[in-house]
């Protein structure tokens, strides 16, 4: 009876008596786990989270077998930025589980907005093999590459934009960023390859033109890699970067006037920058 008036109140919007009812009925059942995620969702729902994951550990430690409890303190861990916390109970709830899909892809994410790009991307990899959803195995795949990207991975993602490149057969990006884990494995003929099919879905591609003209750079080819990057001077997103490539090029090519040059437009573009910072170097490396 209780409970019910606590869901009644609920669906009216009056959470804070919601909250009162489903706490009484927690009372007198201590161990109704539909109760006490109940409680625990009406403060979160109130902005009293700590309130909320105290009462989560409080049960958790009275029935520790308890899966959904721990996962319930995690969910609300990780909002509050608790992350290690949360990738713990998650790893507990794992154990527990066998390895649960739903209960792994959290742990993932966890792993993933905390910055352990290798942990995530050996969750992230089980998943892709594990999953037989479509959809999800794309999301997973989407994951998996980015955190190897991150991880320095790069033989590995460029496996999983293959993947990728097969499920979505028209996106550039896709191509554009196996093409980029092609050149952190130092393939620059396979990373010119996709950003040339990138360029054929998308003509004029600023990003597979950027891609074109390093895998040009990488291969020695620097006269090609500095009119590559010339076409994408102009670029909002990859102008700086276009002149500080040609200036590369140009130093590679012996040309010192030319190089100070194309550093001093890219020092312009980004003044205040990590990239500004470097460019001023080099360009006071070039009169030294």
């Amino acid at each position: 009876m209780l409970f019910r008036s606590g869901l009644a109140s609920e669906e009216k919007g009056d959470y804070q008596q919601a909250q009162e009812y489903y706490s009484k009925a927690m009372n007198f059942s201590p161990r109704n786990v539909d109760y006490i995620l109940a409680v625990a969702e009406m403060c979160a729902v109130r902005d009293k989270y700590e309130q909320a994951i105290r009462l989560l550990e409080e049960k958790i430690e009275a029935m520790p077998e308890d899966v959904s409890l721990k996962i319930a303190a995690a969910e609300l861990m990780f909002r509050r930025g608790r992350n290690e916390q949360a990738i713990k109970l998650y790893k507990q709830a794992m154990l527990i589980t066998d390895g649960d899909e739903t209960i792994a892809e959290s742990l993932g994410y966890c792993y993933l907005f905390s910055g352990k790009w290798s942990e995530a991307a050996e969750i992230f990899n089980k998943l892709t093999v594990q999953c037989r959803d479509k959809q999800k195995k794309k999301l997973y795949l989407q994951a998996a590459a980015l955190c190897s990207m991150n991880s320095a991975q790069y033989g590995r993602a460029v496996n999983y934009y293959n993947e990728l490149s097969v499920v979505e057969r028209g996106s550039a990006e896709i191509w554009v960023k196996m093409g980029q884990a092609a050149l952190g494995t130092g393939v620059a003929g396979r990373a010119f390859a996709c950003g040339q099919k990138a360029l054929a879905l998308q003509p004029g591609y600023a990003d597979a033109i950027a891609l074109i003209g390093c895998a040009q750079y990488v291969g020695g080819a620097y006269g090609l890699a500095a009119r590559s990057f010339e076409k994408i001077a102009s670029d909002d997103k990859n102008g700086g970067f276009s002149w500080m490539m040609r200036a590369r090029c140009y130093e590679q090519l012996g040309e010192t006037n030319k190089a100070e040059w194309a550093y001093k437009r890219a020092l312009e573009i980004n003044p205040g920058s990590e990239l500004g910072d470097f460019l001023a170097r080099q360009k006071r490396k070039l009169k030294s």
